[in-house]
């Protein structure tokens, strides 16, 4: 064989190799796509969930397909294990999703309701195991991103139901610039479009007791009048329903003053008006999400009790109503600070010295927490270990709250305080892993009144 006829074979080799690959490589990507159950779609009777709502979807499989490797005859198989999670931003949420089979094609997929949720864009994954392999489906839902409150649960005929509201987007952050409608049907079943206005306090990032949109109903039929509110933002369209019930009469009139979109770091009141038409002696119970502080809160009737229980934090009045009298309950609340979180207060309860409810809310008390937003940054600066560190000056506000991040060079340097600007500062992580020599660590200041312009001192320790 001379050299002509080798250098020949080894290009005819370089030229076989690649295209034998190629074949290999497209047969296994072919099979890779296939899908053990190619008919498999989630059903769900709403893209829109109110936050009480516990959100259900139908998982419709179909027959499952064997995939063969060596044959295109496909094998029906019956049955699957399915598993679901539940996605915000793309990361996974601690809700564990509920799997009911109700036969072999067909589930059902149930998410807890919560007393708090994060609001906005969900992703429902659903994990599906057959014989042939695993198959992964996803539903796209949002949940929380309209919050609307009534001052009462129960209106008696002729008053004016008071109508809160609050729109997010799909990041759950508040939305002051959607195109809200709001659709009251009255027992008579003729609708009518209600005039919902935005408030100025909107774009508030603040205390203010005003909500971000609001409307008012004026309530002439006894029954249900059911509510429809939709909102148009610029990430697309939403809408829940609600109802409001209107008695000729009732027991407890009861009225809630409080916020309906609150800034976390800033702590709110809420009043509770009761009319007693009736005597009662016993005990109101108002249950809240157990990270919320509680405290006592004004001139009005205190709380006699605070008890938690799981998720739950219940406050109790011991109270003695007389017909005819009106009563003032009150306390403050403040929420984590965290966001985007949706909380919902439980249906208001009045309960008899004989363990007897005689008279329960019909609906719960929505709380949409807003972004904390920063205000000012803090100037960087340089000393020596021992000495402290100035700023340039900070205008600080009541009502805010400040996170500072401090870092320095050295891993036997560290910051062992923060003072300035009228705040109360506290170290809310120690120093961390100290990557390139930089050791970070983490501080909080909340202003409630008094606050200054001023510079922050931070003081090195090394």
């Amino acid at each position: 064989m001379n050299k002509k006829s080798l250098f020949l074979i080894f290009l005819a080799g370089l030229i076989t190799i690649p295209l034998v690959i190629f074949t290999l490589s497209k047969i296994n990507k072919t099979e890779k796509e296939k899908k053990p159950f190619p008919k498999a779609k989630i059903i769900a009777e709403k893209s829109t969930f109110n936050a009480s709502d516990s959100p259900i979807f139908t998982l419709k499989l179909g027959k499952e397909v064997k995939i063969e490797k060596t044959s295109f005859i496909p094998v029906v198989f019956a049955g699957a294990k399915i598993n679901a999670t539940v996605l915000f931003k793309g990361r996974e949420e601690e809700i564990r999703p509920e799997v009911a089979r109700l036969d072999d094609e067909t589930y059902t997929i149930t998410i807890p309701s919560s007393n708090e949720i994060r609001r906005g864009r969900h992703t429902l994954k659903v994990f599906v195991q057959g014989d042939s392999g695993e198959q992964v489906i996803n539903q796209d839902f949002s949940w929380g991103v309209l919050a609307m409150n009534t001052s009462k649960s129960i209106y008696l005929k002729n008053e004016t139901a008071k109508i809160a509201i609050a729109v997010l987007n799909e990041e759950g952050k508040m939305d002051c610039s959607a195109n809200v409608s709001l659709i009251a049907t009255p027992p008579s079943g003729k609708n009518e479009s209600i005039p919902v206005k935005v408030n100025p306090d909107c774009k508030v990032y603040d205390y203010t007791s005003n909500p971000d949109y609001e409307a008012n109903l004026n309530l002439f039929e006894i029954g249900i009048y059911n509510l429809s509110l939709a909102a148009e933002t610029r990430n697309g369209k939403y809408s829940i329903q609600d109802s409001i019930k209107v008695s000729e009469s009732v027991d407890f009139d009861i009225e809630r003053i409080t916020s309906t979109r609150i800034y976390p770091p800033i702590t709110y009141p809420v009043t509770l008006k009761v009319i007693a038409h009736k005597d009662f002696m016993g005990k109101v119970e108002e249950k809240v999400p157990s990270s919320f502080d509680v405290l006592n809160d004004g001139d009005c009737q205190k709380y006699s009790e605070l008890k938690t229980n799981g998720n739950t934090k219940t406050i109790v009045w011991n109270v003695n109503f007389k017909s005819g009298q009106t009563y003032l309950l009150s306390y403050k609340f403040k929420a984590p600070d965290k966001s985007p979180y949706l909380y919902l207060f439980d249906p208001l309860t009045l309960t008899s010295v004989d363990n007897e409810v005689v008279f329960k809310e019909l609906r719960s008390w929505q709380i949409a927490a807003d972004a904390i937003t920063p205000v000012n940054k803090v100037a960087e600066g340089n000393d020596t270990p021992g000495a402290s560190v100035d700023t340039s000056s900070i205008a600080f506000q009541n009502n805010r709250l400040y996170l500072v991040s401090v870092s320095v060079r050295g891993t036997s340097v560290d910051t062992t305080s923060i003072t300035g600007g009228g705040l109360t500062w506290e170290q809310i992580s120690e120093a961390t892993a100290c990557p390139a020599g930089h050791c970070f660590s983490l501080w909080r200041g909340l202003v409630t009144s008094g606050a200054s312009t001023g510079a922050l001192t931070i003081n090195i320790s090394g």
